[in-house]
């Protein structure tokens, strides 16, 4: 895998980490590989796995680190949703959004945002409903505004860059943005719109901004 990625990108120096021990992710022989890196990408499988070994670990705070040296973080499917603050589907069994209440913290990279993935597979109207009319004892952090949460929902073969508050639409699908801001009064109006590639969106005004 490493040789494939040095060659299709041209890469000089491609590394491999793994590991499921919050002892190792403590470990400056893991985290500092972190510290060295320009760009870290987190590829999928199970968000779980990835916030019970690195939340509150040095090796989250690496990554961190490289964000404010101007590095970058890229991530597929879980590895993907897990950047957000909210994290959903986290659960090692089931794939309900409101996962089992003990891993809905993200990594938070994005802050005031819930990502799901994979949304043409599943029924994009329903499932971050869910969240946004959860009730407190379903959450995790139960002084939790839910409807402060940004929804962005990504169609696989598609992805969104972000920089700072903004972010672009790219692939050949869309991302849905689900923003509770958008109800009625009585909040029983659902309503969400679609991004196609190249729109550009400002996560803070949640308005697609042109460029």
């Amino acid at each position: 895998m490493v040789a494939n990625l040095k060659k299709r990108f041209g890469l000089e120096t491609v590394s491999e980490l793994y590991t499921l021990s919050r002892k190792v992710a403590d470990s400056p022989d893991f985290y500092e590989q972190i510290d060295n890196a320009d760009v870290v990408f987190i590829s999928g499988g199970n968000q779980s796995f990835l916030t019970d070994a690195f939340l509150g670990k040095e090796t989250l705070e690496a990554l961190r680190r490289l964000l404010a040296r101007g590095g970058v973080i890229g991530g597929s499917s879980a590895g993907g949703q897990v950047q957000s603050s909210f994290m959903t589907r986290g659960d090692y069994n089931r794939r309900i959004i409101l996962g089992d209440k003990k891993h809905q913290v993200g990594f938070g990279f994005v802050r005031n945002s819930a990502f799901d993935v994979h949304v043409e597979e599943r029924d994009p109207q329903k499932d971050l409903l869910r969240l946004f009319r959860a009730k407190k004892l379903q959450l995790e952090i139960t002084d939790l505004d839910t409807l402060g949460i940004l929804g962005i929902g990504i169609d696989q073969g598609t992805a969104i860059t972000v920089v700072k508050n903004t972010f672009q639409v790219s692939g050949r699908g869309v991302v849905y943005i689900f923003d509770p801001e958008r109800w009625e009064d009585d909040l029983k109006t659902w309503n969400y719109y679609e991004l196609e590639s190249g729109t550009f969106f400002d996560m803070k005004s949640r308005k697609v901004i042109n460029q």
